[in-house]
């Protein structure tokens, strides 16, 4: 069985992935990694999709996640023609970026991307600026810290595991991840095997 957020929005689970290491585990309900995965690859697929309402917008240029705007802080989200949709045209690099583990090749190349079409307005001493909409011109003129932060350490587990295998080896994360019904992790290399026919 696979959960689903909901939300559209990639804020809604990875600030948990951040610190725990949710690979090869699972609790009763989901297996929340491959979730997350599914989302990521999802709200690409669903950004793509919008590019005759905006047409930057691409399988190379994507993301959306609550964040500033031209009309002042909005909770985007990825709705399927819900009249909930305050989709502009505005895009966050914090959403591929946040997502790096999950996808790393789709995320790397929406980065990459953004830094080319936002130019040296949207990329500072501090990185990303919070959002753009490169159908405007707009660039948001802050620099948020979670947005930067969680940009950040996702590209360290992506690179190295290191925040990951920091957190997970404390004794009352461990403890936690037990008492909430989480599995041991199942090996990767166990896992690919388990797939062949």
């Amino acid at each position: 069985m696979r959960a689903s957020t909901g939300s559209g929005r990639s804020t809604a689970g990875r600030y948990a992935h951040a610190w725990f290491d949710f690979r090869g585990r699972r609790d009763a309900y989901a297996d929340y990694w491959q979730n997350s995965v599914d989302a990521t690859l999802a709200q690409r697929e669903w950004s793509a999709a919008q590019n005759g309402k905006y047409p930057y917008w691409s399988h190379d240029l994507w993301g959306l996640t609550a964040s500033d705007s031209a009309r002042g802080y909005v909770a985007w989200g990825t709705p399927t023609k819900r009249a909930d949709d305050q989709s502009d045209g505005t895009l966050v690099p914090c959403a591929p970026g946040g997502s790096l583990p999950f996808a790393p090749a789709e995320c790397l190349i929406a980065l990459k991307r953004m830094r080319q079409v936002g130019g040296a307005g949207l990329w500072g001493r501090y990185g990303f600026s919070d959002a753009f909409n490169p159908q405007t011109g707009w660039v948001a003129p802050d620099v948020i810290g979670i947005n930067v932060g969680i940009t950040l350490v996702m590209a360290e587990n992506l690179r190295s595991g290191m925040v990951w295998r920091s957190f997970m080896r404390a004794p009352e994360v461990r403890r936690g991840m037990k008492l909430a019904g989480f599995s041991e992790p199942v090996r990767l290399e166990v896992r690919r095997l388990a797939t062949v026919p």
